[in-house]
């Protein structure tokens, strides 16, 4: 499964409320305006389904994940594992 990281520029409850009811149990907030998301599709795919593209959620940045290594809270660690292991 592609893991993505979506990175805007504050909070913004718009994106965070499409976050929800569109990828409801596959996104995880890491920072604020910082999530990493889980999903069969590509970067451009996120980011139109979101509302990034066109700009109605705000700005945001969204990149797919290749690799990944640094410091972070073991739950972060563990949800990135689970779903870099599950086929879509």
């Amino acid at each position: 499964m592609a893991i993505f990281a979506i990175m805007a520029p504050s909070e913004n409850q718009l994106l965070i409320s499409e976050l929800q009811r569109l990828f409801p149990g596959d996104h995880l907030k890491v920072g604020p305006g910082q999530w990493l998301l889980s999903a069969p599709r590509t970067a451009k795919e996120i980011s139109d389904s979101l509302g990034i593209s066109d700009g109605k959620t705000g700005t945001a940045l969204v990149v797919s994940v290749g690799a990944y290594f640094g410091r972070a809270q073991a739950d972060i660690w563990d949800w990135m594992n689970a779903r870099m292991q599950r086929v879509p």
